[in-house]
């Protein structure tokens, strides 16, 4: 094969890998807005991604761009999700996780957060705690998460919108009033 074959194939190669690495790099920035550039989200009714369980932030990923999750509040991430591959799932998902999360400043009540980190540990934590238990799926982490959001979350959950283990369906079930607002202060706390 002439040299200059080669050349210009070895160039449309790096070419390609380029416009390849640019698209992710879009992907990601549309992210941004919502999730913000590091993954912590700045809008109340928009989750932080940051620090999310990879395995676990690919899941949602793709229930989204399945239409096994609906969208509710954007249907943006619907439309982004439905255009990705497998591999560029996991290549968001790696590059979220990585960034460590930063809990949003928000309003909660120190009483009902040290009442929700005992619920916490007691029925959450072994799915939702800061590393996966082992043998235990990895539900993502709720600490330092919007309040707003998780409220949203927990309504999808309990209304069968979107699907969940068994269980935390039967941990739902047996929560109050009073001890969801005690979570949902834990959770807004950071801690």
């Amino acid at each position: 094969m002439p040299r200059w074959i080669r050349v210009v194939a070895v160039l449309l190669f790096a070419g390609c890998q380029s416009i390849a690495g640019f698209a992710a790099d879009d992907e990601f920035k549309l992210c941004a807005r919502c999730h913000g550039a590091d993954g912590n989200s700045t809008k109340s009714n928009s989750p932080s991604i940051s620090g999310l369980d990879p395995a676990y932030a690919e899941e949602v990923m793709k229930e989204y761009r399945d239409g096994a999750r609906p969208c509710g509040l954007s249907s943006m991430k619907c439309k982004m999700a439905a255009k990705w591959s497998d591999e560029e799932i996991v290549a968001a998902a790696a590059h979220f996780s990585a960034m460590p999360r930063k809990a949003p400043d928000q309003a909660f009540d120190a009483g009902l957060a040290a009442a929700g980190k005992k619920l916490h540990e007691a029925h959450c934590q072994a799915c939702h705690g800061q590393a996966p238990t082992e043998g235990k799926p990895h539900g993502g982490l709720l600490n330092g998460q919007w309040r707003d959001y998780l409220d949203y979350a927990l309504n999808q959950y309990q209304e069968g919108a979107w699907s969940q283990p068994d269980e935390m369906e039967k941990a739902l079930a047996g929560l109050s009033a009073d001890d969801r607002a005690a979570l949902l202060d834990y959770y807004a706390s950071g801690q």
